[in-house]
């Protein structure tokens, strides 16, 4: 029998708002409240623009879109050791999405092929691709949702072993 572990809704960067809203993302250092990390729950979406709720019609159960969006969601064979890594980034057109969709979840990806499945919710619309006349100082250029991909902690896992993909759905 097969056993999925799954940890979803982990912050991977700071929360881009306030000072940080057009800014490259920084990784997530702090400590979790009394060291641990409940990742039961997926994480917000990013806001849409036009598209309002990236989530799937009757979803109830994820959080709803916010500026606050940069976790992950890890997929993978309980018994899964130094298996590959494949980070998905979902498409969307770089204005609509999310990595908590129940249409992208890596479950079945992750049993099949012994793999690690990681999805990564970024930035996307203005707050991840406008360019500001500050981009020179901020070092952003107006693409900070590759940025935050880029930056996420599922790229920096295993450089050298992670292949990034993307296709329409898991199923």
């Amino acid at each position: 029998m097969l056993i999925l572990a799954m940890s979803t809704g982990l912050p991977f960067a700071e929360p881009p708002v306030g000072a940080l809203r057009f800014a490259r993302a920084k990784l997530y250092t702090k400590p979790y409240t009394n060291g641990t990390f409940d990742a039961q729950r997926m994480g917000s979406p990013c806001i849409q623009n036009p598209l309002g709720d990236p989530r799937p019609p009757g979803d109830k159960e994820s959080p709803s879109a916010s500026e606050d969006c940069l976790n992950l969601n890890i997929y993978r064979p309980a018994d899964a050791v130094n298996a590959p890594v494949m980070v998905w980034a979902f498409g969307g057109g770089l204005c609509g999405g999310y990595a908590g969709n129940r249409y992208y979840n890596g479950s079945a990806l992750a049993l099949r092929h012994g793999v690690i499945v990681v999805t990564v919710s970024y930035r996307i619309g203005a707050l991840g691709f406008l360019t500001t006349r500050d981009d020179h100082e901020l070092g952003s250029g107006g693409m900070n949702g590759i940025n935050d991909v880029i930056v996420s902690l599922a790229l920096k896992w295993n450089p050298d072993g992670v292949t990034v993909f993307t296709r329409s759905s898991f199923n």
